[in-house]
């Protein structure tokens, strides 16, 4: 007994809106230096996600699921997602940086793929690059070399107004 060739297509579009935490993990888990231009990246974020598939049988050409209705099954084209990216950056100078780097998102739904079997949720990962311009290069705490201004008075000692020194004879 032989089994059946199958080979399926799944086309369509992905888009997710998505709020998330930026770290530089140079500077979390190393000390912080003023000069670096290269450092790694990591982000943690939480969104949500809107598609629209199609899973094409590549051997006789119809459409399995168009991402509407399959029988008595209605499919979801929007769901929460949770985003995880790592990458590296590569800061040019105060304003300007270049970013490459790796996503990993999973999305809250199996219909993503419109297909039913495996994991409970649908996963994706992209790759990315990217241009960045900072608007104001001096804001936070760490960030490009600006002095936290917050511990800036913790060891600073009081500048005298008058100050001598005796010089013994």
């Amino acid at each position: 007994n032989q089994g059946q060739v199958v080979s399926y297509n799944l086309a369509g579009n992905y888009d997710d809106l998505t709020v998330f935490a930026y770290a530089n993990l140079n500077n979390l888990f190393g000390a912080y230096k003023e000069k670096r231009r290269f450092y790694v990246f990591g982000t943690l974020g939480m969104g949500v996600s809107t598609w629209k598939t199609a899973l094409t049988n590549n051997i006789t050409g119809s459409i399995v699921h168009s991402g509407t209705r399959n029988g008595t099954r209605k499919y979801v084209n929007k769901a929460l997602c949770l985003p995880v990216s790592a990458g590296l950056n590569y800061k040019i100078d105060n304003h300007w940086s270049v970013h490459a780097g790796g996503t990993f998102t999973t999305v809250f739904s199996d219909d993503l793929d419109l297909w039913h079997h495996g994991a409970k949720y649908d996963q994706l990962f992209y790759t990315h690059v990217g241009v960045t311009y900072y608007l104001n290069p001096g804001f936070g705490i760490f960030h490009h070399g600006k002095k936290n201004k917050r511990r800036e008075h913790v060891n600073k000692q009081p500048i005298p107004i008058f100050d001598y020194m005796v010089n013994p004879v």
